[in-house]
């Protein structure tokens, strides 16, 4: 019985953290502002605002070929 009510939390816990991750998502792309996430040097993800001011594509995103660091050098 235990068991059961662990996984049970653990479910409701996990779609909990689903709807909390599309709510924000949601926010993130309906805003003016450019957004984006970034590893190191990498942007691994961006709102449609920011890869518009910036002038690259979703694709580019997804290839790898934007790299924050180059951006902003660029610009100096």
């Amino acid at each position: 019985m235990q068991r059961h009510r662990c996984l049970k939390q653990a479910e409701q816990t996990e779609e909990a953290l689903c709807q909390s991750q599309e709510r924000v998502r949601t926010l993130i792309n309906s805003t003016n502002i450019g957004i984006f996430v970034g590893e190191k040097e990498q942007i691994v993800d961006a709102n449609d605002t920011f890869l518009r001011i910036i002038g690259y594509t979703r694709e580019d995103l997804r290839a790898g070929r934007m790299n924050w660091m180059q951006m902003t050098l660029q610009s100096i």
